[in-house]
């Protein structure tokens, strides 16, 4: 049993940071084995040694602010997505959300709950493709903690706090109630949540063709319009005066003229002479 174990391990291989720890120490030791045979005395060459020891020691340490800033993110995203009568004005909720995301940035395997409660906030300022994003990440899993095996320093150092706060909540109360809200509802929430921003993303991306559609419409409706809108030239400048027929004021006036020609000429045949009507009208 003994050797399986032993095999199983060495078929596993070293994980990330007893490599990074293994380089690290070979590193230093071929520096000081080399300052030894070109002839640096031996307690200088421990110095070095134990100074560059304590300088990698320090630097490989995680930046406790940058964990503790999770903790504080936790707070205020839990304070906007707990359900009371405040209402939060758009810039607020944005403000948190890039918080989050400068937290997010330094974990190289972030927490699930950090990843629910950016998306959840993501959700509720309207940015459902973000919102999707995150939730996805985690939704359908119920234990994803577990596939968590190889942690980074700031997920270790996350850890240590988060179970330093569950152990000890009146050390922190405001930040363990959070924690447990947040994880209640993602627990209840994730699901919905990714459900309802993916059908946003579906009603967004229809009303977008839609309203492409309609602009393309009426594009083509302008321009069948401006095809069948007559030349304004070809009423001054007609191409056929021949086939156009002649308006109906002209017709008119041609035949005024004849009738007011014959009146004249029937005035003129009539007329008698000044004397016969003399004549006419002594007798």
């Amino acid at each position: 049993m003994m050797n399986e174990a032993i095999q199983k391990r060495s078929e596993k291989g070293l994980s990330e940071p007893t490599k990074e720890k293994f380089q690290y120490a070979l590193t230093i030791g071929v520096i000081g084995s080399m300052l030894w045979l070109i002839g640096f005395p031996l307690f200088i060459v421990l110095l070095f040694g134990i100074f560059a020891f304590l300088i990698w020691k320090v630097s490989s340490l995680p930046n406790t602010k940058e964990v503790r800033d999770v903790f504080e993110f936790y707070l205020k995203a839990n304070e906007i997505l707990r359900d009371d009568e405040r209402r939060w004005f758009g810039f607020e909720i944005k403000e948190v959300i890039n918080q989050g995301e400068g937290v997010l940035e330094i974990f190289p395997d972030a927490p699930p709950l950090l990843y629910f409660a950016l998306g959840a906030l993501y959700h509720k300022l309207g940015d459902y493709k973000s919102a999707a994003e995150k939730l996805s990440k985690i939704a359908g899993r119920g234990d994803v903690e577990l596939s968590y095996m190889t942690p980074s320093r700031e997920l270790r150092a996350y850890v240590k706090l988060l179970r330093k706060i569950e152990n000890d909540p009146a050390e922190a109360p405001q930040t363990s109630a959070a924690i447990r809200a947040l994880e209640r509802a993602r627990r209840n929430r994730t699901l919905n949540l990714l459900a309802e921003s993916l059908l946003k993303i579906e009603e967004e991306k229809r009303a977008q063709e839609l309203a492409v559609s309609t602009l393309e419409k009426q594009a083509n409706a302008n321009t069948e319009e401006k095809d069948k809108t007559p030349d304004e030239f070809s009423y001054i400048y007609p191409s056929s005066t021949l086939t156009r027929p002649k308006p109906s004021w002209i017709e008119d006036t041609a035949s005024q003229k004849e009738e007011k020609s014959k009146e004249v000429e029937g005035s003129k045949t009539v007329r008698k002479p000044i004397s016969e009507v003399l004549h006419d009208i002594y007798d």
